[in-house]
């Protein structure tokens, strides 16, 4: 029916006398099918559902599997489809998660496909984020970012915020091999009509099943898009009863392997050099740090397996690959390939007194690290180097305050294992719509050391204060559209390379927190967003007869 006449009070008097009589309005053919195979999970079913079912994309249908859960599940989620026609339940036995997700797949009738878990949370506006820019590009798939957590705390991984740093649409691999890092299927929604041309489906019978259809659809797809916003919170239990927090089974570490084995196969046969070494990163400075702490009280079987694989995978990594990970996990899986058990364990415990950055010293030029290596003997000097790889960029917006018609900024940025006075700071906003940029006035002031992030005992980062200033004037001339939001970019470059981030934390405390609004040239002007999502300047049309400097 034509949108005028749907919006017309009869309509909608007959509409409600037609649902009064029991006569239910035919639904238009879902556009999107989101798969969510539900298992034991009644603490957390409703509220996952909710988080799909309120996205602002409404073309949708919930495809509920029920895979022979025992407790309350079922009972949840059939409550919440009576009230919802989009959603759709089938019951299996039990047969785990990826049976589920294919049991789902089968009944699926849209256009798109996407998964979720059910003791995660779809954010806000992530299916509308990811389907409008498929219709756009004509990509095989789109993927956003994903916090970790739960809802009261939760953050972005670095390297999520690495390899989602900006939005890039019509890649492949070739363009973006990182990406290999991202193969969790709830982050992502295919074109069903990829989906089945390229053969996915999930594994049945065991753990980790996301891995080799990701791995297969990245190598296989035409194209895809990467969004640089969040659209998934992928939840910590607090029981620690979710698959991918039990890790010291030997069950779990057979599963591992053999995912892991099948995507590298995968890799091998179908992805050039720069997509292997990517691989190859992926499992040594993501995947075994895992493990680390579960190897060292595992049984001789467990040991044995874990040991075999890094062995493997270190006999085909260059120098290049290998200081492309960084220290603690390079230097772990160095020791554990070698069987350096005693070893591992005293740079284990070391990290965990010193999780947030460990005493470096100069030899001839290059900084090092100093762990505990004296069980270890003799070591490669790649091992303990600091590369590019550990200087993560941190940085902190502490005051945001107005001068007249400016927004002064105060904060800190600094780089991991890098003297301050050794890197340059350059702040800039950027409108994403457009693609203009602005270059802000910066200068350098102190900070109290006690002020820079906690932990860094080894590193005087009190030279990393900064002072911005914004025009908010410029800003306003800047803006043809109601509205423009200006997003913040922190680049900090050392030795050639340049980090882009923005900013990594902030005071929420007093006047970060506060944010007033300043009306300037006739546009209202106010700092905006969050770490997570973005923190950035929104530039307003002013209603008339707002009062303006």
């Amino acid at each position: 029916m034509p949108t005028t006449i749907a919006r017309t009070p009869l309509y909608r008097r007959l509409r409600s006398r037609l649902r009064r009589l029991g006569v239910r309005q035919r639904r238009p053919t879902p556009l999107l099918s989101v798969v969510l195979p539900v298992y034991d999970v009644e603490g957390y079913i409703e509220a996952c559902m909710e988080s799909i079912l309120s996205q602002s994309f409404r073309r949708l249908e919930v495809v509920v599997v029920d895979d022979g859960s025992t407790d309350r599940s079922p009972e949840i989620a059939w409550r919440v489809a009576e009230r919802d026609p989009r959603v759709r339940i089938i019951r299996q036995d039990n047969a785990g998660l990826g049976a589920a997700r294919n049991t789902g797949l089968r009944h699926a009738q849209g256009r798109y496909v996407a998964f979720a878990d059910s003791d995660d949370i779809v954010l806000p506006h992530a299916y509308r984020e990811l389907i409008r820019t498929l219709e756009t590009s004509g990509s095989d798939f789109a993927v956003g970012g994903f916090r970790r957590g739960d809802e009261e705390r939760s953050h972005v991984p670095d390297w999520v915020q690495r390899v989602h740093a900006a939005k890039r649409t019509g890649l492949t691999i070739e363009d973006h091999p990182e990406m290999l890092l991202d193969i969790t299927a709830w982050n992502k929604v295919f074109r069903r009509s990829f989906w089945d041309a390229a053969g996915l489906e999930f594994p049945e019978g065991v753990r980790y099943e996301d891995q080799v259809p990701m791995t297969k659809a990245f190598l296989a797809a035409s194209s895809f898009d990467v969004l640089k916003s969040q659209v998934y919170l992928w939840r910590t239990r607090g029981d620690g009863t979710s698959i991918t927090q039990q890790k010291a089974t030997v069950a779990d570490i057979r599963d591992r392997l053999a995912s892991q084995t099948g995507s590298y196969d995968l890799v091998r046969a179908h992805g050039s050099e720069p997509v292997r070494r990517a691989w190859l990163v992926k499992l040594f400075g993501y995947d075994f740090p895992g493990y680390f702490e579960a190897v060292l009280s595992a049984p001789e079987e467990y040991w044995a397996l874990l040991r075999e694989q890094m062995t493997r995978i270190r006999a085909e990594m260059s120098d290049d690959a290998l200081t492309s990970v960084t220290v603690y996990p390079r230097l772990m899986s160095w020791l554990l390939a070698d069987g350096l058990r005693d070893a591992a364990e005293a740079v284990f415990v070391f990290n965990q007194r010193h999780a947030r950055g460990w005493p470096t010293i100069d030899q001839d030029g290059v900084r090092v690290v100093c762990p505990p290596l004296e069980a270890a003997g003799p070591l490669p000097a790649t091992l303990t180097t600091v590369t590019a790889a550990d200087r993560h960029p941190r940085s902190r917006l502490l005051e945001a305050l107005w001068d007249g018609s400016t927004l002064v900024l105060r904060g800190y940025a600094f780089l991991m294992y890098v003297d301050d006075d050794d890197r340059e700071l350059c702040l800039r906003l950027v409108d994403d719509a457009s693609g203009r940029h602005i270059e802000l006035p910066v200068t350098a002031r102190g900070v109290p050391r006690a002020e820079v992030q906690p932990g860094r005992e080894f590193e005087d980062h009190s030279g990393s204060g900064f002072e911005a200033r914004v025009d908010a004037g410029s800003l306003g001339r800047c803006a043809d559209e109601v509205q423009v939001t200006w997003r913040f970019e922190v680049v900090q470059t050392f030795q050639g390379v340049v980090r882009t981030t923005g900013f990594t934390s902030v005071e929420n405390r007093g006047s970060v927190g506060v944010r007033h609004t300043r009306v300037v040239d006739g546009h209202a002007v106010r700092l905006w967003g969050t770490a997570a999502r973005g923190l950035a300047v929104r530039v307003r049309r002013a209603r008339a007869g707002a009062a303006t400097l």
